[in-house]
């Protein structure tokens, strides 16, 4: 694993030990615009949280170039078309995730 991938992996650890880590990071996401939280407005928030949790370590795999994780990244890149996301939001979700790990 690259310095940087292990440093993600790290970080990502330290703020998944906060068991309040995805409940702030969602907060502060969908705080961020009024689209967001008509976006989420609805679903299931745990199953979210878990599969949000799952897709961070499996999008540091990908950057590593492990195999199949491509897969996975093309998966969700799918999904989020269809959901029709608008691109201006993916970085206000990265905003929210680096701030709230950075808390």
């Amino acid at each position: 694993m690259s310095p940087a991938g292990a440093a993600f992996q790290e970080s990502l650890a330290r703020a998944s030990a906060d068991p309040r880590f995805l409940d702030r990071f969602y907060a502060r996401f969908m705080g961020a615009s009024p689209a967001i939280g008509e976006i989420f407005a609805g679903r299931d928030m745990d199953r979210l949280k878990r599969k949000l949790r799952a897709s961070l370590h499996v999008m540091t795999l990908a950057a590593e170039g492990a195999p199949g994780a491509d897969l996975y990244v093309d998966h969700l890149a799918g999904v989020h078309h269809r959901l029709a996301i608008a691109p201006d939001l993916y970085a206000l979700w990265l905003d929210a995730l680096v701030a709230t790990a950075a808390e």
